[in-house]
């Protein structure tokens, strides 16, 4: 298929996790879509963010939270419950998206050059920071810039998570499998222009993942693009868990 799957088939081909069965494409027509860095670092935009996507007709995605943005106490869900509250009624699905966002060395890939052990220790302690917080259980995990070693699909194993996501992989412990997507854009709050290779992908019906910084909820570009693949395309838009939990529900009809 024209967009990169052609190519992209040859390489997961021989990259399959040994936790997973073969490597299998999301379906076409279908974005699986986040918006990440949900903090109370950027409240008010993440307020117009989602009244941004129920405009444009879309009512499932995931929540990617991060429970100590920028490793700052002023930033937990627990010293902000008004906005906890707020997170908490939307009845949308959660995802640890970090502990911190960061590592030490102010990285964004906060899980590179960790041990295993410190690992699960940065999932479990933001695990448990967020349903302290929002009071919601915590169904996957995405990493900061949506990047991470592959030991952290162990990690989220262990501690019983849905799904993990890694580059363009989402793992799903559901099913044991590993489905793939052509390609991500991942916005950064900075009115980014969305990668020409992404456009076409969408433009062939490819399966893509899309993450929106909060920040941009005035990127028209980005909600614009959204409104005309679902009104001409006929693209479908699912947070993770919703699309997995699909795959699963038809796997017994």
């Amino acid at each position: 298929m024209i967009g990169g799957r052609g190519v992209l088939s040859f390489i997961i081909s021989f990259s399959g996790d040994a936790m997973f069965g073969s490597p299998m494409f999301v379906n076409d027509n279908v974005i699986l879509l986040a918006l990440h860095d949900v903090s109370p670092r950027y409240e008010d935009a993440i307020l117009h963010s989602y009244d941004r996507l129920m405009e444009c007709g879309v009512s499932s995605f995931t929540l990617l939270a991060t429970p100590m943005f920028e490793m700052k106490g002023a930033n937990t869900f627990e010293r902000n419950e008004l906005f906890s509250g707020y997170i908490t009624s939307l009845g949308l699905e959660i995802a640890l998206h970090g502990l911190t966002h960061f590592s030490k060395s102010g990285s964004i890939k906060e899980f590179h050059g960790l041990p295993h052990d410190r690992m699960i220790h940065r999932l479990k302690t933001g695990i448990v920071l967020l349903k302290r917080g929002i009071g919601i259980n915590v169904e996957g995990f995405v990493p900061p810039s949506w990047v991470a070693p592959s030991g952290i699909l162990q990690a989220a194993k262990k501690l019983k998570l849905k799904y993990c996501v890694n580059s363009n992989s989402i793992y799903s412990f559901i099913d044991d499998n590993q489905y793939i997507v052509s390609e991500s854009f991942i916005s950064q709050g900075t009115r980014d222009n969305i990668p020409p290779k992404f456009l076409m992908e969408v433009e062939f019906n490819g399966p893509v993942q899309m993450g929106i910084h909060p920040l941009d909820y005035s990127n028209n570009a980005i909600y614009n693009l959204l409104l005309d693949v679902m009104d001409r395309l006929n693209y479908k838009v699912y947070g993770y868990l919703d699309y997995l939990r699909g795959l699963v529900k038809k796997s017994f009809q």
